[in-house]
């Protein structure tokens, strides 16, 4: 599958009616406590953030909140409409585009810090995901697969991704969680 097409298809999916309708309910949960605690370790304070796939402002919105000057971008044009129609209920002023991950339009060191926190729309036991992943990641940003830290609650997907060379782990529990990070870093 090209770029180009799975693009289509994270556009298509994510843009949905029944999508939208489940992010909408997800954007004013906030941050999980791990994030929170994993963003004050690594970010300063006032800091400029770039939010990678920001969908409705689940992250976004706690990252403005923070003190964090935050620029939220989406691949999909549906998650920056209602992102921009929260922020505007709320009041607050948060900036939103839709924008490539893979192709960002920004000069070098304009953020502090990227962050991103991806509910994944797709098949993760499928080697091919973390094949394209890789390849993408090697090629334009070159890192290598085991420089990959990632996390998943299903043993499948942390299996397929240890057998791509990821550095993958169950999540079981925000204790082990914390334990491990202390070791990786």
């Amino acid at each position: 599958m090209t770029t180009e097409k799975l693009q289509n298809k994270i556009i298509e999916e994510f843009g949905s009616r029944v999508t939208q309708e489940s992010y909408l309910k997800k954007a004013d949960k906030g941050l999980w406590e791990s994030e929170k605690k994993l963003i004050e370790k690594h970010f300063k304070s006032g800091s400029t953030v770039l939010d990678v796939g920001c969908g409705t402002g689940r992250t976004t919105i706690p990252l403005h909140n923070l003190g964090y000057k935050v620029l939220g971008i989406d691949l999909v044009p549906e998650m920056i409409e209602n992102a921009k129609k929260i922020v505007e209920e709320k009041e607050l002023k948060i900036d939103y585009e839709v924008g490539d991950a893979t192709n960002l339009k920004y000069e070098d060191n304009f953020f502090d810090g990227i962050y991103s926190s991806a509910e994944v729309g797709y098949n993760k036991n499928d080697k091919r995901f973390y094949e394209f992943v890789s390849q993408n990641l090697q090629e334009k940003e070159n890192i290598a697969p085991e420089e990959i830290i990632f996390w998943d609650d299903d043993q499948k997907n942390v299996d397929v991704a240890n057998s791509c060379g990821w550095n993958a782990f169950l999540y079981i529990s925000l204790e082990e969680f914390q334990a491990k990070m202390k070791i990786l870093f």
